[in-house]
């Protein structure tokens, strides 16, 4: 019960206080399912609050905008890895949109070298499953092939 009152206690902070919902992400009070339900209960808050304000309707409580919900939930399922770095680029792409233009430069770099970087960690991350059958069933493919090539 007291788990429930501390999740409850969360959505609550993170819907009034227009918490970032990535912090829902990365907060380790909370399980991968309670933060897959805080964010589907922040989204459904974010649409709610668009379909309002395209039907002329103002007011109500400030939501977390949906675009980032979207990303949260989306970030929700990356590995530890691609998260980082998802995180790093998404705070590098922020500061050269409204940094200061002397560090623009270095900015401009270090996004570059980030992006550079992660691809291997992409790569690594959509890796096939080596245990999967359609795997196993391709690498003795590919063994037969070689024997008959010689």
């Amino acid at each position: 019960m007291a788990q429930n009152r501390s999740y409850d206690d969360k959505i609550a902070k993170s819907s009034a206080a227009q918490n970032a919902p990535e912090e829902v992400v990365v907060d380790p009070e909370l399980s991968h399912q309670e933060k897959a339900k805080a964010l589907a209960e922040l989204e459904q808050d974010a649409r709610r609050m668009e379909e309002s304000a395209a039907e002329g309707m103002g007011g109500g409580e400030p939501t977390a905008d949906l675009h980032a919900v979207l990303e949260a939930r989306e970030a929700l399922d990356m590995t530890p890895v691609a998260f980082a770095y998802h995180v790093v680029t998404h705070d590098l792409s922020e500061r050269l949109a409204t940094g200061p233009e002397s560090e623009r430069h270095l900015v401009e770099h270090a996004l570059h070298a980030i992006e550079a970087l992660n691809s291997p960690a992409q790569a690594a991350a959509q890796a096939p499953d080596i245990h999967s059958a359609e795997y196993q069933a391709e690498v003795e493919d590919e063994i037969r092939r070689e024997r008959l090539d010689p």
